[in-house]
């Protein structure tokens, strides 16, 4: 079916103009949503950082664990230990 280009036209102005079906918007919401997304990511991507950063600082104070450790020692006693050196690291890297 061929139709001639302007009753193509009117007829889509017809359809975009009728308030039943369309209403006209104040502001743009894929700007809204394209803003609220993009914050989304920041704090995802900073959250990502800080796993990362932290992840490395656990890896040097485990190593520096492992330097010092005694080959006698239980498994209990090292896992204190451990644990105490990665809340020694946690607290000097917040300062």
């Amino acid at each position: 079916m061929v139709l001639d280009r302007i009753a193509y036209d009117n007829g889509i102005l017809k359809i975009i103009n009728d308030t039943s079906k369309f209403r006209p918007t104040k502001e743009d919401p894929i700007l809204l949503r394209e803003g609220r997304l993009q914050n989304f990511l920041r704090k995802l991507l900073f959250f990502i950082y800080l796993f990362i950063y932290f992840y490395h600082k656990i890896q040097v104070i485990l190593k520096k664990q492992g330097d010092h450790t005694k080959a006698n020692k239980s498994g209990e006693e090292a896992q204190k230990e451990t644990m105490g050196l990665i809340d020694i690291g946690l607290r000097q890297s917040k300062k």
